[in-house]
């Protein structure tokens, strides 16, 4: 699967439903979560799972 560039800044999050059939599998469906990282943002990737991180932005 590719994702196609778009022209916004978001990441994009889906959910899609894969569903098989035949080799004793009809019937059998799942749904699997993508997590589309855009290439468009600022550049910048932080994570702060301590929640102590500031971010100040000046004049």
């Amino acid at each position: 699967m590719t994702a196609k560039d778009d022209a916004n800044t978001g990441d994009e999050r889906v959910t899609l439903t894969v569903r098989a059939s035949g080799g004793g599998y009809d019937g059998r469906s799942a749904d699997v979560v993508v997590n589309v990282g855009d290439d468009d943002g600022s550049g910048w990737d932080v994570e702060d799972e301590a929640g102590a991180l500031r971010l100040l932005q000046g004049p």
